[in-house]
């Protein structure tokens, strides 16, 4: 199961901050200049419309900045480089694979537009992929827990019961 993680390199569409941490010295230097508001403005802006409240943001501004884990986003955004090197084998794992993948996706996602989904059809023959509802975007169970839970558990159970 998966939620829009970004998979194919060709459909990804990564986020400014996500551009600036790739950048050698840049990167590090704006691990340590990143403040709250640009958190909050960036990460807003791959949500749908259920945006976090303040005290969420809050909370994921301080699990991210937690035992000055803010000095290990420059090695933890390389996640973005490594999906260009190893796509032929994660890629190649998804259209070999003989179970079957469950993909629940936001449409509002930015980081992975419509076109994520019509290439996640086409290229992985053992898929179920779900789409939220239009307001639904890159944290499909952060912004619609009840309805990502739902698709998991009819996954799970299996055709039998729908």
């Amino acid at each position: 199961m998966s939620s829009g993680p970004g998979v194919f390199p060709e459909t990804h569409h990564p986020r400014l901050s996500q551009k600036l941490l790739l950048t050698p010295i840049l990167g590090t230097l704006a691990t340590h200049l990143f403040s709250y508001p640009m958190f909050c403005r960036g990460f807003g802006e791959v949500f749908g419309d259920t945006k976090p409240t303040n005290e969420d943001y809050e909370d994921f501004w301080a699990a991210l900045r937690y035992n000055d884990g803010n000095k290990a986003w420059v090695g933890l955004i390389n996640f973005l480089r490594e999906r260009k090197a190893f796509k032929e084998k994660w890629v190649g794992a998804l259209k070999e694979t003989k179970i079957k993948v469950l993909m629940v996706y936001g449409p509002a996602d930015p980081v992975n537009p419509p076109a994520f989904a019509k290439h996640f059809r086409e290229t992985v023959p053992k898929q179920t992929l779900v789409t939220l509802a239009e307001k639904v975007g890159h944290y499909p169970q952060w912004e619609d827990p009840v309805a990502v839970e739902q698709q998991i558990t009819l996954f799970i159970k299996g055709p039998s019961s729908a």
